[in-house]
């Protein structure tokens, strides 16, 4: 886990600024850590906001309960029963 801002706390994560210009610093995915969005503030949250809904890892448990879904039910089990866990007709006989 990286460390906090000392300077310029009021920029969104993963926005930097530096040389009278601002950054997008993000290594995720193997891109080039720093990447040139802006020579405004402006320009450069708007820029911003683009890049990040482009890259939205939603972590909530939605997102992971519909990516399972789509993954790990398909896969491993007839689709019907796939269908009748989602539609919520399966029951646990006891």
């Amino acid at each position: 886990m990286g460390r906090n801002k000392r300077k310029h706390k009021h920029l969104p994560p993963r926005l930097r600024f530096a040389h009278n210009a601002y950054f997008y610093a993000d290594a995720r995915g193997g891109r080039k850590p720093w990447v040139l969005i802006g020579r405004t503030r402006t320009e450069a949250l708007l820029r911003y906001a683009q890049l990040e809904a482009a890259t939205a890892d939603r972590r909530d448990f939605h997102a992971l309960a519909v990516k399972y879904q789509a993954e790990a039910l398909a896969a491993h089990s007839d689709p019907r029963m796939t269908q009748s866990y989602v539609s919520g007709e399966a029951r646990v006989a006891i």
